[in-house]
């Protein structure tokens, strides 16, 4: 028999290390290089132990190789939750990810932590929620209706919404919130993310654009309302005035003619011309009067008025002009108002650009709503021509109608022309003004 080698013992380990076996303790961490455990047994050192020290060295190499692969995948994955903790840094709103097992916050930005102030969970979230948030009414949100919680209940996405709350300092804000859940190929969730931003400025300057432009409605109301009482006085003036001193003027000039002798060929012709002249300036009064503000409005309503102001329009452009009414009440002077301009402008509009042969005016009246369309065959509105800002009549329409609390629509007419849509309140207070 050979002689016995020495008995490696369990608390020891062999180890090979750079093409060489090696004793060494087992308490120790020996970083890329295989620990053979030999335990009470016995091990040769020749014989068979070659083929066993081959097979150890070629396992030992791949775990090396492993050993270095796992150090790089390791590295790239540093570099990818660096780049990740950059783009969250430079994102407008605050983003907070949570790890769905245990609720804990594994990612945030700096704006994200100004609107959680110490919050490094779920729970952490909540707690704030129900101290710092409040409804519309006043009242204390409550830590069950914190988004993040009925995202993750319902296991889907929710919309954003706005969130007031109550800053350290006392005064109150407004966030938007977005929740998400996120889920890898097997439908697994592996993130709940939730997105803030504080709204506080933008919703500050948009009151503060809704002021303005209610103020510009008001002010434009008014002075609209000044435009038709100007208009009504001096289409007053013109009738009553200068139209009762033209047709004193005229009879005067026909009694002068038939009391002129007929042998006065000289004077007559001129007193005829004076009288032509006369009875021209009388009509061009009267349309100018009809013009500012026709008198057929305030003595027979609405529906007379539009009949007139279409005959008017197809003697003018011999372009055929219908209506058609349905139902009757008593409409209020600035809503009849509306609707005549209304109809006016659209007229305009039809000689000015349409290239119509007809226009048809249709008025529904019932007792909550004044609706009215008027539609030609012309050419049809273009889109730009819609949303161009140039387009004062448009504009000045859908205004009108705004003040008074209703809707305003032009659209291309299908085959062809250009349909307008007015639909007004009617009976109740115009919150507009």
């Amino acid at each position: 028999m050979g002689r016995r080698l020495p008995v490696v013992t369990a608390a020891d380990a062999l180890i090979y290390i750079g093409g060489s076996w090696e004793t060494k303790p087992t308490q120790q961490t020996y970083v890329g290089c295989l620990v053979f455990s030999v335990g009470d047994g016995r091990m040769h050192k020749k014989g068979k132990i070659e083929n066993f020290q081959d097979k150890l060295r070629q396992t030992n190499e791949r775990l090396l190789l492993s050993a270095f692969n796992a150090q790089d995948d390791a590295d790239r994955a540093n570099e990818a939750l660096v780049f990740l903790q950059e783009v969250l840094g430079q994102m407008p709103g605050g983003v907070i990810i949570t790890d769905p097992a245990t609720g804990e916050i594994t990612l945030s930005n700096q704006k994200a932590q100004r609107l959680w102030p110490g919050c490094t969970s779920i729970s952490d979230m909540a707690r704030h929620f129900e101290t710092t948030c409040f409804h519309t009414d006043g009242t204390l949100c409550r830590a069950d209706e914190l988004p993040l919680y009925r995202s993750i209940r319902a296991g889907r996405r929710l919309a954003s919404e706005e969130i007031r709350f109550r800053r350290g300092d006392g005064s109150s804000g407004t966030m938007a919130v977005d929740c998400t859940i996120v889920r890898n190929r097997n439908g697994d969730v592996i993130a709940n993310v939730l997105t803030c931003e504080d709204m506080t400025d933008q919703q500050a300057a948009a009151e503060r654009e809704q002021r303005v432009l209610l103020q510009l409605r008001e002010l434009s109301a008014n002075l609209e309302s000044a435009r038709e009482e100007e208009r009504t006085r001096i289409a007053r003036e013109l009738h009553d005035e200068l139209g009762q001193s033209l047709t004193a003027l005229h009879l005067d000039l026909t009694w002068l003619l038939k009391a002129t002798r007929r042998d006065m060929a000289v004077v007559r012709p001129r007193i005829q011309a004076m009288i032509e002249a006369t009875k021209q300036t009388i009509l061009s009064m009267r349309q100018l009067a009809s013009d500012l503000r026709p008198s057929i409005l305030d003595n027979f309503g609405l529906i007379p008025a539009i009949e007139w102001q279409l005959s008017e329009f197809q003697k003018r452009t011999r372009i055929r002009a219908r209506l058609h009414c349905e139902g009757d009440r008593a409409i209020d002077r600035e809503s009849s108002t509306v609707v005549f301009r209304i109809v006016q402008e659209a007229l305009t509009n039809v000689i000015r650009h349409a290239e119509a042969t007809r226009v048809n005016v249709n008025l529904k009246i019932d007792d909550h709503f004044l609706m009215l369309e008027v539609n030609d065959n012309g050419r049809g509105i273009r889109s730009a021509e819609i949303a161009c800002s140039e387009s004062l009549g448009i504009v000045g329409m859908q205004e009108r109608v705004t003040r008074l609390g209703g809707e305003f629509k032009i659209v291309p007419r299908s085959p062809r022309g250009t349909r307008l849509d007015v639909s007004i309140p009617l009976g109740v207070m115009h919150s507009a003004r």
